[in-house]
């Protein structure tokens, strides 16, 4: 058995990839590229996506046609967010955790958990680069029925999504919502008993899904035409465009990265405001605005442009809408770290999640600092919609 912190170190590495495994529960949803090798802050990451296919005719010929190369699709992830989660532990506590099976210091979880949330949380903050949208802003989803699930589905659907691999995270509100509706109350006539035994969704409708109060809410522009979060169209725009001028008799207020619009004559497809700063109505005009996706057809002036209200960002989508790459850190020794401390990569066998752990001395206690070094993107926004609420 152990005695003494530093025959403890291999099991307290271990206990707390455990509980990060428990905790970190969205980047285990989404694309990962999780690696053993060591790297530091601000070198990149190439996550591969897969490219559109095609498909030809079967010509018989005497000579078989000439092959050509398959060129894989790569997105740079910068590993810009080194965080770490610091706990304190006795040699005697570090011992007894070491030497119990079942027994975690509940300061240790609690510092592992408030790591695991951050690093959801810069994953739920690329929102802004979705387009999809379904719901109604300020009205929390499933109060009366699963139909912002079923139209979520639909949002994916149209937008070319991958069927498989596909979920959903809520507020607690919406999920609140959900629990109270027919359609996942009775999952267990499908064999699924996690509603009534345990308060979880579970899987229904094509999604697994899951409830977090990290859930974000996207503030709108303050855009108005005196009347409505509504414009015009400033000049005619071919089809293609992602930038666009409006104006309105009246238009006042600020539009702002992340806004959600729909243009009138274009059914069924939504856009996003991807200007990096706040742009404010000046002249009852504001251009320059920078949207995604390219506009599918041209669209003539004065059509109406609608933008959405400040709403909760619930989400659903593909796992390759999102992407996290995470490696180890370069251990530099007493360069950057005091002496006498020792320091462990590992990677959980069970997750893949990589960490570094530093085990550092004190006065009669031992600090432990857990750290991860990662990078997080929307790679194909067209894998996610928002369920607004």
């Amino acid at each position: 058995m152990a005695n003494t912190i530093t025959d403890a170190i291999p099991l307290i590495v271990a206990k707390s990839a455990q509980v990060l495994r428990k905790k970190a529960f969205f980047p285990r949803l989404v694309n990962r590229s999780y690696s053993p090798d060591p790297m530091q802050k601000g070198q990149v990451v190439n996550v591969p996506i897969p490219g559109a296919k095609s498909v030809s005719d079967v010509t018989p010929a005497a000579v078989a046609p000439t092959a050509s190369d398959t060129t894989l699709t790569n997105v740079p992830i910068t590993l810009n967010k080194w965080k770490k989660a610091t706990f304190y532990l006795t040699a005697k506590e570090a011992v007894e955790m070491a030497n119990s099976r079942d027994y975690i210091n509940s300061e240790m979880e609690e510092s592992i958990a408030a790591l695991a949330n951050y690093v959801s949380s810069d994953l739920l903050a690329l929102y802004p680069k979705v387009y999809g949208y379904t719901g109604t802003a300020g009205t929390t989803p499933f109060g009366s029925s699963a139909a912002d699930a079923i139209n979520a589905r639909k949002v994916l659907n149209n937008q070319l999504a991958p069927a498989d691999y596909r979920y959903g995270v809520l507020s607690s509100e919406a999920e609140a919502n959900a629990l109270n509706l027919a359609t996942f109350q009775y999952a267990q006539n499908a064999g699924n008993t996690t509603v009534q035994e345990e308060g979880e969704l579970g899987r229904r409708l094509g999604f697994d899904w899951y409830s977090t109060t990290l859930v974000p809410t996207h503030t709108a522009g303050t855009l108005s035409n005196g009347s409505a979060h509504t414009a015009l169209v400033n000049g005619a725009l071919s089809a293609g465009a992602t930038t666009m001028n409006v104006d309105s008799t009246t238009l006042t207020g600020t539009i702002v990265t992340g806004d959600v619009f729909t243009i009138q004559d274009l059914p069924g497809y939504s856009f996003t405001v991807t200007n990096a700063s706040t742009l404010t109505a000046s002249g009852n005009a504001i251009a320059g605005v920078t949207f995604s996706p390219a506009l599918p057809s041209a669209v003539a002036e004065n059509k109406t442009v609608t933008f959405m209200d400040t709403h909760v960002v619930n989400l659903a989508f593909n796992r390759n809408a999102f992407a996290i790459a995470m490696r180890p850190t370069l251990s530099t020794g007493e360069l950057d770290m005091p002496a006498g401390t020792v320091t462990q990569a590992y990677t959980d066998p069970m997750s893949g999640i990589p960490f570094r752990l530093d085990v550092i001395p004190g006065y009669r206690q031992t600090m432990f600092e857990l750290s991860l070094l990662y990078g997080v993107a929307c790679i194909r926004p067209e894998c996610a919609t928002r369920i607004a609420g």
